[in-house]
C-alpha cells in the first residue's frame, strides 16, 4: 500500500508535534513545569525562525524538514547532557 505525499507529510507533522510535546513534558519533569513550557515555546520560536530563513533563502521543504528534526535532536541532547549528575566514588 502506497501512501500519498500529503498523507506522509501529515504523519511526519503529527510525529514531530508528538515528539515536541513529549520532549517538553520530559524537560518539565526534570526541571519543573515552567521550564517544560519554556522549552516548548523556545523550540517553536527557534524552529519557526530558522524555517522562515531557510524557505526565504532556498525554498527547500526537505531542508525545512531536516531543520525541524535537527532542533528536536539538539533539544534532546541538551536535556540529556544538562541532566547528568557527577558524583565522586566513595572508597
Amino acid at each position: 500500500m502506497k501512501i500519498s505525499i500529503p498523507e506522509r507529510v501529515r504523519e511526519d507533522h503529527y510525529l514531530h508535534w508528538l515528539t515536541m510535546i513529549t520532549l517538553s513534558v520530559w524537560a518539565g519533569s526534570i526541571y519543573g513545569w515552567i521550564a517544560g513550557v519554556g522549552a516548548f515555546i523556545g523550540l517553536l520560536a527557534a524552529i519557526t525562525l530558522t524555517n522562515t530563513i531557510i524557505l526565504a533563502k532556498t525554498g527547500s521543504l526537505r531542508a525545512v524538514r531536516a531543520n525541524r528534526w535537527a532542533w528536536v535532536i539538539f533539544a534532546i541532547l541538551t536535556i540529556v547532557v544538562s541532566s547528568t549528575e557527577v558524583h565522586t566514588i566513595q572508597p
